[in-house]
C-alpha cells in the first residue's frame, strides 16, 4: 500500500509544513513535544496517507497516543 508521498499527491514541501505546525500546535507543553519529536515516524505515516488532522492525546494516567 503507498501513502499519498509515495505516489506523488503531497510533496515534501506539504509533508514538511504539515509537520511543522502539528509540532508548533504542541510546542506549549513540553510533554507533547517531546512525544512528537520520539515518534516522528509514526506522525509522518499518517501524513503519509493523508490523515492531516493530527493530534496528541494523553489520558488520565498520563498515557500518550495521536490522534487522528
Amino acid at each position: 500500500m503507498y501513502g499519498r508521498f509515495s505516489k506523488g499527491e503531497i510533496d515534501a514541501d506539504t509533508s514538511f509544513k504539515i509537520s511543522k505546525q502539528i509540532l508548533v500546535d504542541e510546542i506549549d507543553d513540553e510533554e507533547f513535544l517531546e512525544f512528537a519529536i520520539e515518534n516522528y515516524s509514526e506522525m509522518f505515516g499518517y501524513i503519509n496517507t493523508g490523515r492531516v488532522n493530527i493530534r496528541i492525546h494523553r489520558d488520565i494516567e498520563g498515557k500518550m497516543w495521536f490522534g487522528v
